[in-house]
């Protein structure tokens, strides 16, 4: 993924430009999109996950800063199934259902 700049973020996938600094210094998992990657589906919306979108990163990819601050998950293409196990895997969100 390209380099971060300090004010190119959107908060949410549509809000206004903040600075990805104080939007990681907040509680939980955030799950960064590059500028031309799909949302994740409503399935992965919980209490301790914030979705933000890289305004200034072109590409289609994912990563997902851990509340230490350190990557746990990253994809070069959106990888919706690969997202929500590694969430359920740390208990941010719930377990994904299991298929008989």
């Amino acid at each position: 993924m390209a380099a971060m700049s300090r004010s190119a973020m959107s908060s949410g996938t549509g809000g206004p430009p903040e600075e990805l600094h104080g939007l990681l210094a907040r509680p939980g998992v955030h799950p960064l999109l590059q500028r031309d990657a799909l949302p994740p589906a409503d399935a992965l919306a919980a209490d301790r996950v914030t979705v933000l979108r890289l305004s200034n990163s072109p590409g289609r990819g994912w990563v997902a800063v851990r509340p230490d601050g350190h990557v746990g998950f990253r994809c070069g293409a959106a990888d919706p199934a690969g997202l929500a196990g590694w969430l359920s895997l740390i208990g941010a969100a719930p377990s994904p259902p299991v298929r008989p």
